[in-house]
């Protein structure tokens, strides 16, 4: 079925399968190693504007590739864990 798939639905069956793993309580094997402003939003469920806070208060570390936001999974499990 996913082979079928247009590729902006298979966007979508991996954000669902990454929250079903994330759920569940699996390892985090299935969240990119870095991930886009956009991801991160969507595996924390946060709005922009909070996202951008937890980044300039240092609670969440990430990077910038020419002005666009880049956040290292390892900073997102970190961030979940010690909430």
């Amino acid at each position: 079925m996913y082979h079928k798939l247009k590729q902006n639905d298979k966007n979508i069956y991996k954000l669902i399968l990454i929250k079903i793993v994330w759920r569940w309580g699996f390892v985090y094997e299935c969240i990119p190693e870095v991930m886009t402003f956009k991801e991160c939003q969507n595996i924390l469920k946060v709005g922009k504007n909070t996202l951008l806070d937890l980044i300039h208060t240092e609670q969440i570390q990430a990077f910038k590739i020419g002005n666009r936001w880049k956040i290292p999974k390892r900073s997102i499990i970190e961030f979940i864990q010690y909430r």
